[in-house]
């Protein structure tokens, strides 16, 4: 198992690379990715705002926001101006391993619509984890 934690608030206006966790897996097998991101939204009545977090095995890899895997969220434009709107992602993906070695994965998050300067992860925690077949 590795893990990495994160507290400094990171924009994600525009594709951000949140965080990155390497994992050693000595045979075949799985590797479950778990992360849970808090977010920060900057939201106006009139604009609709949405954001998602996914795994990806590139660090730029913010591409298809929709059936990908991971944690789309989004604030509807009836609603009214909040300020910085505190939302919850969570977000899970299993690889599998069928050559054994080291393997990087990231976390990548960015605004599908709404973005603004101030939209951004305020904190999160990735997890990974091997499991031999």
């Amino acid at each position: 198992m590795t893990s990495v934690v994160c507290t400094t608030p990171t924009s994600i206006q525009m594709c951000a690379n949140l965080a990155s966790v390497t994992i050693n897996a000595p045979t075949t097998g799985n590797i479950i990715v778990t992360s849970q991101v808090h977010l920060w939204i900057d939201h106006t009545t009139g604009t609709t705002d949405g954001a998602w977090i996914r795994h990806a095995l590139a660090p730029t890899d913010c591409g298809a926001p929709f059936g990908a895997v991971g944690c789309a969220m989004e604030i509807h434009s009836s609603v009214g101006t909040a300020g910085l709107v505190n939302m919850n992602c969570m977000t899970e993906t299993v690889y599998q391993v069928t050559i054994p070695g080291s393997q990087t994965f990231y976390l990548n998050g960015s605004m599908f619509s709404g973005a603004s300067a101030n939209d951004r992860a305020a904190e999160w925690v990735t997890v990974a984890v091997f499991y031999p077949s």
